[in-house]
C-alpha cells in the first residue's frame, strides 16, 4: 500500500471507529512494524518468528494506549514520515524489549519471584508447609495482603496468577502506574507476603512443640 494511502486509512480508522477500518489499518500497518522490530533485534537471523508477533502486537498496543494517543498526535500528512514514525515505535518496542532481557540476565529488577518460592524457607530449615494444599497455601496468601491496597492486590495476583510481566501490567490504564512503580509494589508485595507466610511458619512450629511438650 503506498504510504499516503496508509495515513488516510489511519485517519479514517479513527474518525469512523469501524471495526472493518482498523483492521485494515493493522493489516497494512503490520508489515511496517516487523520491520522495525526485526531492525532492532539485529535482522531474521537474530530473532524467532513468535518473538517478532508478541514485540508486534506489543507494538500495537503502545499506539492504541490511552485512547490512540500515540497515532493521533502524529500530525503531519507525510506518508513517507508515518512509516518511519511506526518502525520508529516498533524499534523503540523491541529495544526496551532486550534492555529489560540484559536486566534480568544480570540479575537488575529481578524482585518479584513465584508464589511457591513465596513459602519457601532457606534450605537449612524445614518446609512447615510442605503438607498444606496449594488452595490452603492460596488462601494464606489471601488473608496476608488482606490489609493491603486494592490496587496493590490486583497488581500481585496479576503477576502471580495470570503471568503478566510488569510492563504489560503497566500497560492497563486501570492502574496508571509505571513499569518501575509497578516493579516496586510487587517488590514490597513479595515481601510482606514472605514475611506474613513465615510468620505463620514460626507460629506453626511453635504450637507443633508446645503440643508435643504436653
Amino acid at each position: 500500500m503506498p504510504n499516503p494511502e496508509l495515513l488516510q486509512l489511519l485517519r479514517r480508522s479513527l474518525d469512523s471507529g469501524g471495526e472493518r477500518s482498523w483492521e485494515a489499518f493493522i493489516h497494512a500497518a503490520q508489515p511496517l512494524l516487523v520491520s522495525g522490530v526485526v531492525r532492532a533485534l539485529g535482522g531474521w537471523s537474530a530473532a524467532r518468528r513468535d518473538q517478532i508477533d508478541d514485540l508486534v502486537q506489543e507494538s500495537f498496543l503502545r499506539l492504541c494506549a490511552n485512547d490512540f494517543r500515540a497515532l493521533r498526535s502524529f500530525r503531519s500528512e507525510d506518508g513517507n514520515a508515518f512509516c518511519a514514525y511506526l518502525r520508529t515505535v516498533a524499534a523503540s518496542v523491541a529495544t526496551d524489549h532486550l534492555r529489560s532481557a540484559s536486566a534480568q540476565k544480570h540479575g537488575a529488577g529481578e524482585r518479584a519471584v513465584s508464589l511457591e518460592a513465596l513459602t519457601r524457607e532457606p534450605a537449612s530449615t524445614d518446609d512447615a508447609l510442605a503438607g498444606i494444599e496449594r488452595g490452603m497455601l492460596l488462601q494464606l496468601i489471601e488473608r496476608c495482603l488482606e490489609s493491603q491496597p486494592k490496587r496493590d492486590r490486583a497488581i500481585f495476583w496479576l503477576y502471580h496468577r495470570q503471568g503478566l510481566t510488569p510492563k504489560a501490567i503497566s500497560a492497563l490504564e486501570t492502574f496508571a502506574v509505571a513499569q518501575r512503580g509497578v516493579e516496586t509494589i510487587l517488590y514490597r508485595m513479595t515481601g510482606a507476603v514472605r514475611d506474613c507466610v513465615r510468620n505463620f511458619q514460626s507460629q506453626k512450629k511453635s504450637a507443633f512443640a508446645e503440643g508435643a511438650g504436653s
